[in-house]
């Protein structure tokens, strides 16, 4: 999937906009990216071919270029929407919202066309999403509109910041729903975290853990691994190293004393612990860190 930790967006359109009667939007092709939340109704969107029927709780998102065509069938249907661009350019504030197809758009206005950075060999986004937690998006949705709508003082500065949180909910949406087994668990992993971080200053175990949180000790291990990317044993040890490092820089504490304070059975495994995170001894980062 592609690195959003860098967008800069521009939000060129947000709308909570309800069909009243039935309808169908014609074949269309957007020079920029959309996404539709149906609050209420039901359509059905036909994407590049692919039929979707979308009800309460769904969110479609249209990328540049996607042949689409939109049935209001089931009136009336509420579908807030927000046209956005996930790069703000020079080309940004002049582009418009287009309603018809590429081969049929002005050649003038063709480089209007977005890349769509969505798709790529290893993974293809979806076009529509249920979402898990819809009301967290829609009291995103509505600060944006009411950014949007009010144009006040920074507004655009306001719309991208929203418009971020927007996307990185969506994304996490994505995630819990190809992860199921750490979605259906994640509050008991997000405890042992909680619990992990509030004892820096005591050794713990894969028992202790397993006590707390209701899992087995295997299972709770395979699912803090695949989601923070580490077992959580190696993640209490972390960050104990991380205390400790803090210790040797601004107390007067001895590098036995730290490691007693950090919860380690005795100087030498801390020491060796210290080494295999960062390189070098205690004492060593110490001289080092002070003499910068």
């Amino acid at each position: 999937m592609y690195n959003f930790s860098n967008i800069s967006p521009y939000v060129r359109r947000v709308w909570d906009h309800t069909a009243p009667d039935p309808f169908i939007m014609n074949e269309r092709e957007l020079f920029d990216y959309e996404l539709i939340y149906i609050k209420s109704g039901k359509v059905k969107i036909n994407i590049e071919g692919t039929c979707y029927e979308g009800t309460e709780g769904c969110l479609f998102i249209i990328k540049p270029r996607q042949k689409h065509i939109i049935h209001f069938y089931d009136t009336p249907v509420r579908q807030p929407h927000i046209h956005f661009d996930f790069f703000e350019d020079s080309l940004s504030p002049d582009l418009y919202i287009n309603y018809t197809i590429y081969e049929k758009t002005d050649p003038k206005c063709l480089h209007y066309f977005r890349k769509n950075i969505l798709d790529s060999e290893d993974f293809i986004f979806p076009n529509m999403i249920r979402l898990k937690n819809p009301l967290v998006f829609e009291k995103l949705f509505f600060s944006l509109l009411h950014e949007y709508e009010n144009n006040l003082f920074f507004h655009n500065l306001y719309c991208k910041g929203i418009f971020i949180e927007i996307w990185s909910f969506i994304l996490r949406e994505i995630y819990y729903t190809e992860n199921m087994d750490i979605y259906d668990k994640f509050q008991e992993i997000l405890s042992v975290k909680q619990y992990l971080d509030d004892n820096i200053d005591s050794t713990v175990s894969l028992d202790d853990l397993a006590e707390i949180s209701h899992i087995s000790k295997y299972h709770l291990s395979r699912l803090f691994k695949k989601h923070y990317g580490i077992s959580p044993i190696q993640y209490h040890t972390n960050i104990r190293i991380d205390h400790a490092k803090y210790l040797l820089l601004y107390s007067n504490m001895t590098v036995s004393e730290i490691s007693e304070r950090c919860g380690f059975s005795c100087i030498h495994t801390f020491t060796r612990a210290f080494k295999n995170k960062e390189g070098f001894s205690p004492t060593k980062y110490k001289q080092t860190a002070r003499n910068s």
